[in-house]
């Protein structure tokens, strides 16, 4: 989103930007609109700003921009702000169809239906909803906000099904991993907590951020590798941390506003957007390397002598999985070691 009120697309390898969609010609409340957050999954890229305002915008429309662009009209008569903290997608598990979740700050969370704009469920907690995650089976939904309770509800009801405690502070992110089975939540407390879905009485791991508030979480993609767990900090770090153990990660330093992160749907690129001006500000693009030094046949031999899983699935399950986005001899030759090859 850029200054003139204008989204913009384009690719990693530097094509020219196309324009999706324009708001600087409508208004909100008397103001004009300002996009707080966006998501993008397949063919849908959903946008929230900053006066309850939101904008489902068909990424594949030839013809110029085609937008639905729309205001929430349910909000809570007694909250002075209506800010759109963040927005995620997942498929129904009835439709197949996209579903945005949109969390504000008039304490509510709702669930879009992004085929015929409307909203499906309203759902209301004690204090403002900074972020969400629905797992992978769509049935439930990790929530955090301006309260230090981690909930975990029923997706499809909003009730609340355990309230995790491993925070001190305001919770800001949140993600579930592609197993179903780990959750992460991150707070102002400075402190990541990891959590096993299948016994929530205490979290399996609690990891320091580097410097300051984690502000959003990234489980690696299916398909993609050894698990990782992707965390940026307000400023200036993004830390990758080991997610088979959680006992060991690696740090980007950079200087400058973390604006976003963002895997690709293979999992071999990590995109983070730089906050600040040109020419430190922008996008830069990280691209997965090996898995830990030695080359991925001898650790694929290590791990299945060990008996190990490195993926959120096993790898026989790999050939068939919807959201692999490659096949087993590309990710056999990931990370082989190519220095000694004369070109």
């Amino acid at each position: 989103m850029d200054r003139q009120q204008q989204l913009f697309k384009t690719d990693s390898t530097g094509t020219d930007e196309t324009l999706v969609l324009d708001t600087s010609k409508r208004t909100v409340n008397g103001g004009l609109c300002n996009i707080t957050t966006m998501a993008a999954s397949g063919d849908v890229l959903v946008a929230g700003g900053f006066e309850g305002e939101y904008a489902i915008v068909d990424l594949t429309s030839s013809n110029g921009p085609h937008d639905h662009f729309d205001i929430i009209c349910d909000w809570a008569p007694d909250s002075k702000s209506y800010i759109t903290n963040h927005v995620h997608l997942f498929n129904s598990r009835s439709s197949y169809t996209p579903q945005a979740v949109l969390c504000s700050n008039d304490d509510r969370l709702r669930v879009l239906d992004c085929v015929t704009n409307t909203f499906k469920h309203t759902f209301s907690f004690q204090a403002a909803v900074n972020c969400s995650a629905t797992s992978p089976d769509g049935r439930l939904r990790v929530v955090v906000g301006d309260f230090w309770d981690t909930l975990i509800t029923n997706a499809e009801t909003g009730e609340t099904l355990q309230t995790l405690r491993a925070h001190a502070g305001d919770a800001f992110a949140c993600a579930w991993a592609d197993d179903g089975i780990h959750v992460a939540s991150a707070a102002q407390d400075a402190t990541i907590a990891v959590w096993d879905a299948r016994n929530w009485r205490h979290p399996i791991a609690v990891l320091p951020s580097e410097q300051s508030i984690p502000r959003t979480l990234r489980f690696s993609p299916v398909g993609s590798g050894p698990r990782v767990l992707v965390a940026a900090e307000a400023d200036d770090y993004v830390s990758i941390f080991n997610a088979q153990t959680f006992e060991s990660k690696q740090l980007f330093d950079f200087f400058g506003a973390t604006g976003g992160i963002s895997f690709t749907p293979d999992g071999q690129s990590l995109f983070v957007a730089n906050q600040n001006k040109s020419p430190i500000g922008g996008i830069m693009e990280l691209k997965r390397t090996g898995c830990g030094g030695a080359s991925a046949a001898s650790e694929a031999e290590e791990f299945e002598m060990e008996d190990e899983a490195v993926d959120w699935i096993d790898d026989e399950a790999l050939a068939w999985h919807p959201r692999v986005a490659c096949g087993v001899e590309e990710r056999w030759r990931r990370g082989l070691d190519l220095g000694s090859v004369e070109v």
